[in-house]
């Protein structure tokens, strides 16, 4: 049963894709998921607007958004003045509200250029993967996962640039458990299906407002011209919400992904300190008291920890810029949604429950998102004492090239300074950021409150 709902959701995606001017095809990319993170594998080419290689129909979808972000700036404050035929055909989201004029239509208008804009903009930074070995190797990686056991051969056999830590972090962990890649991948498709058909719906509950007043009040030339005109702002608004979408799904997947495996080296640690110390405290001769074996051992362990620093390192660039530009749009978008809450009619239901959405949207992505990278930051820097017990039991017991590893890894580990996952360029977040960061946010929500009145 559940498998036929999969495959009825499947082919409603398929069907509805061309509708939003998608280039989705079921032959081409196979699943959703590949559909998606197909982008992130684009070369990047910053001196041009578009990529040379971003498919047509995502580049209409751009050019449909600039046109949209245009209307609205230029309607709002009254930059050009453009006509009620005009702005009917456009499907004007004012003309739903009742709101043409005043400082409420400003801010309708300021709320609906600025989430255009900037999330238009973030889905564009998301596309630039370049800066990020270590996640396009990931991307590779999981297409590879349920077909391939020998990844870092291909890679090196197809010529294609990858991060071999990477490789060889994940390959480590896929013999240690299952990262559940192929789970992911079902839930990730399953969760764009139901996403298409929900923006289907609100879609045409979009074009059914007030549909029965412009009939009797208006032209059929202009109600099936607005029905066209409506439907490219659907497109963009679709657009947006899908395309970011995916980063954030990859990012949950990575950071609880990042707990398991810390999870795992933490019962790998606490295991070899006890057999250290059972051996430490026995009275054997140091040949018998640290083998060879336990040294290689212990010695696999470690590195593959650093490989774990070592890849979030890498993955730090893409996604700290993204999170930085999420929680600056989330804090200014959820000022303008209230606002817009609190003027809107309380038999708006549609319009309410989309602010709502938006905000749900948000605020769960400001809060949850934040708080777990914080606390996956904070767990990835508290190894120290592991490291620092290792050292203490093998100091005297251990030959030479065996500390001069440990040395090694000692002074890439050990630090007074915070590492991980960043917020922007500016610092790690950890929880005494993400703190800080919540009480900002609550002061500024507090001003602009008073600004808005």
């Amino acid at each position: 049963m559940s498998k036929l709902i999969d495959d009825y959701l499947f082919r409603m995606y398929c069907r509805l894709s061309p509708f939003y001017i998608r280039s989705f095809s079921s032959t081409k990319h196979g699943s959703i998921y590949n559909y998606h993170t197909s982008f992130f594998l684009l070369d990047n080419h910053p001196h041009k607007y578009f990529k040379s290689n971003l498919p047509r129909e995502e580049k209409i979808c751009f050019l449909l958004l600039i046109f949209v972000t245009f209307y609205y700036a230029t309607s709002g404050f009254d930059l050009i003045h453009y006509s009620d035929t005009i702005e009917f055909l456009v499907g004007d989201f004012n003309l739903i509200t009742e709101v043409k004029y005043g400082s409420l239509r400003r801010i309708y208008s300021s709320f609906v250029m600025f989430a255009l804009i900037t999330i238009g903009f973030t889905i564009y930074q998301s596309f630039n993967t370049e800066i990020s070995k270590a996640f396009r190797t990931f991307i590779m990686y999981s297409y590879e996962y349920e077909t391939n056991n020998k990844i870092l051969d291909k890679f090196v056999a197809d010529e294609i640039e990858f991060s071999r830590s990477t490789v060889i972090l994940f390959d480590y962990l896929r013999q240690r458990f299952d990262p559940k890649f192929v789970e992911f991948k079902s839930s990730f498709n399953k969760f764009y299906c139901l996403a298409r058909l929900v923006h289907f719906e609100v879609n045409c509950l979009g074009h059914l407002i007030k549909l029965d007043k412009f009939i009797q009040t208006k032209p059929l030339w202009q109600v099936i011209g607005r029905v066209f005109g409506f439907q490219i702002t659907c497109i963009s608004i679709d657009f947006l919400l899908t395309f970011i979408y995916c980063p954030i799904m990859i990012g949950y997947y990575v950071i609880m992904l990042g707990f398991r495996v810390i999870n795992i080296f933490h019962t790998d640690f606490v295991n070899s300190l006890k057999n250290l110390r059972i051996n430490r405290i026995s009275k054997k001769n140091h040949t018998t008291m640290l083998n060879k074996m336990k040294e290689k051992h212990i010695l696999h362990s470690y590195l593959m920890y650093i490989r774990l620093h070592l890849f979030v390192e890498q993955i730090e660039p893409y996604y700290s810029r993204l999170i930085f530009m999420a929680i600056i749009i989330a804090f200014v978008i959820n000022q303008f949604v209230w606002s817009c809450i609190e003027n809107v009619r309380s038999d708006q239901y549609l319009l309410r429950a989309l602010f709502y959405y938006y905000l749900l949207l948000n605020y769960s992505n400001l809060l949850i998102l934040t708080y777990w990278i914080s606390k996956l930051n904070t767990k990835l820097n508290s190894f120290g004492y592991f490291l620092q017990k290792t050292i203490w039991y093998t100091n005297s017991i251990s030959d030479s090239c065996f500390k001069l590893h440990l040395l090694f890894i000692y002074e890439r580990m050990v630090s007074k300074n915070k590492w991980g996952m960043k917020l922007g360029p500016f610092t790690v977040l950890t929880r005494v950021v993400f703190a800080k960061m919540i009480i900002f946010y609550i002061r500024f929500v507090m001003l602009t409150n008073k600004l808005f009145k």
